[in-house]
């Protein structure tokens, strides 16, 4: 339970933005590719990294699921130790049900 815990809060620091791909540097376990990671910015919303590559030096690659505008070096992302998810609901549920009679 307690590598759980860490794995829900690890936290890694931005060392490179280059438009949408952002390189996060971890000093303890790794996210795995695909695994996304939320990146919060002051009065906005957070912005959602997906891991790509895992690189040399305990560095990932992560591509920005949003606009990048702001992002510097020695910001902070946490790992959510899952991918990406969208949320479904009742009415996206019955109109794709709808969709296929």
């Amino acid at each position: 339970m307690k590598a759980e815990a860490q794995l829900q809060t690890g936290e890694g620091t931005v060392i490179r933005v280059q438009g949408p791909v952002i390189d996060v540097e971890f000093r303890g376990e790794m996210p795995g590719i695909h695994e996304a990671l939320t990146l919060e910015r002051e009065g906005q919303d957070p912005l959602v990294l997906e891991v790509e590559f895992v690189l040399d030096n305990g560095e990932v690659r992560t591509l920005a699921l949003g606009a990048t505008e702001g992002v510097q070096r020695g910001f902070r992302a946490r790992r959510t130790g899952a991918p990406i998810s969208v949320p479904i609901g009742a009415k996206t549920t019955a109109k794709r049900l709808n969709q296929h009679e």
